[in-house]
């Protein structure tokens, strides 16, 4: 890939900040594909170029307190995932098929209060993905298929750290998700997206103890997923609890070890 971009922010007065640019993109990708014979079942390739941008206002509330609204674009080219193109004509990752395109719009505040100690931030969303595969008949030769599904999500989030006393602190952040698949396949039309779970949180603290030495733990949730399109077979939620022991040695070096999943939970 190669790329050409620019990014530029302005402030206008003392409470007014405009942020845009733009990127431009060219990317070649080349898959071969092997048996264990030798004989080659896949030799594929694409190129082609890609324009993408954002542009974003935020409005200084008071010197610690900020409203912005955003608006972005992205592009994801067949084989950007997994790194290897597909034969198959109506997959994602087939070389003739048109890049996905995504469009994210935003809104949202962050405060510091206290003098520091705390910090909070919020924002509500809406992202769509569209040029989405759907495959009107797949037993025709070849298949006969369009891009006009698309993937819809949108949602808030809200985050907060804290320092309670020079030694403690906390962080905390929770999310809600509200996604659709907007597809022409009537049964599934509607459905919530695979792997998007509604809800999901964590609270997270650390605490300093004397000698450099620090210790903290936090608490990881999400609840239930589908893990197909038609929302038939779920994914029980989860609750995951996390550790953490960290020691500076000096100014320069810090040793810290991570302990994920404490309670092995499957």
């Amino acid at each position: 890939t190669a790329s050409a971009y620019f990014f530029d922010t302005v402030d206008v007065g003392s409470r007014w900040q405009f942020v845009g640019g733009a990127r431009w993109e060219r990317y070649d990708t080349d898959f071969l594909s092997e048996d264990a014979t030798g004989l080659v079942t896949a030799d594929l390739e694409d190129t082609d170029s890609l324009v993408s941008g954002k542009i974003g206002v935020n409005y200084r509330l008071t010197p610690t307190a900020n409203l912005y609204v955003s608006y972005g674009t992205s592009a994801t080219p067949p084989g950007s995932a997994n790194f290897s193109l597909s034969t198959q004509a109506n997959n994602a990752n087939s070389p003739n098929v048109d890049p996905q395109a995504s469009a994210n719009f935003e809104v949202g505040t962050k405060w510091d209060l206290a003098n520091g100690r705390l910090s909070l931030n919020s924002a509500a969303f809406r992202t769509e993905n569209k040029n989405v595969i759907f495959t009107v008949d797949a037993t025709a030769v070849p298949p006969v298929f369009n891009q006009d599904d698309s993937q819809l999500v949108r949602g808030f989030t809200f985050g907060a750290l804290g320092r309670i006393t020079e030694r403690w602190e906390v962080i905390t952040n929770f999310g809600y998700l509200d996604s659709e698949l907007n597809t022409q396949g009537a049964i599934n039309n509607g459905n919530r997206l695979v792997l998007t779970p509604e809800f999901s949180g964590s609270v997270w603290t650390t605490y300093g103890l004397a000698m450099g030495l620090r210790l903290g733990g936090g608490v990881r949730q999400t609840s239930a997923v589908f893990i197909n399109a038609a929302n038939t077979i779920e994914s029980p939620g989860y609750t995951l609890v996390d550790g953490l022991a960290e020691y500076e040695v000096n100014r320069n070096l810090t040793l810290r070890v991570n302990i994920y999943n404490l309670f092995n939970e499957t």
